[in-house]
């Protein structure tokens, strides 16, 4: 088995590509195998293609972009899911930075342009901080109920302050009337 990373291409039966360093591991029958092994690009055949560090043939920390636009980069498990630090951006815009476990958010991040129902572009920048959990049952006897009472409070109170501010910005101006010096 060479240890020393070898640099080149290698074609899969599938027809993926990988570029990058590599390993050769020979068995017990004299058949080579090649491994990656260090910094290496993985073109997948259906489009997905991976960029960043792997160990022994797994990826171990780099940037996945999927061919629906979806992107991850972060830390992988031994069986490649994302797990521990990381950051998931949707096609949309939208995405999550934080913690990861077994494909899923779990634990501390945050999430951006996350208004469900609503105009990302109107809505640009509005984030949910705290902490997720993937536990099904938690979701939804526990965070779901949780998360819609804060959000409708404090919604419902944003809202009725906007509502007032601008209704009286409104009488106000009415009252006034036209000011001919400030152009529309």
């Amino acid at each position: 088995m060479s240890m020393t990373p070898e640099y080149g291409q290698l074609r899969m039966e599938d027809g993926s590509l990988y570029q990058g360093q590599y390993i050769t591991r020979v068995d017990s029958n004299g058949v080579s195998d090649y491994v990656a092994h260090g910094m290496g690009r993985y073109l997948h055949s259906n489009g997905d293609i991976f960029e960043g560090q792997y160990r022994d043939g797994q990826r171990t920390y780099g940037k996945m972009v999927f061919h629906t636009g979806c992107t991850y980069e972060g830390s992988f498990d031994e069986n490649e899911l994302p797990s521990g630090q990381g950051s998931y951006t949707l096609s949309d815009g939208r995405s999550y930075k934080g913690t990861f476990a077994n494909n899923r958010i779990h634990g501390k991040g945050v999430f951006s342009k996350f208004v469900h129902g609503c105009d990302l572009l109107t809505y640009a920048g509005v984030s949910l901080q705290g902490e997720f959990f993937s536990d099904d049952s938690y979701q939804s006897t526990i965070a779901h109920p949780q998360y819609m009472q804060s959000y409708n409070e404090s919604f419902t109170s944003r809202a009725k302050t906007f509502v007032t501010s601008l209704t009286c910005d409104l009488e106000a101006l009415v009252s006034l009337g036209p000011d001919d010096t400030i152009p529309n």
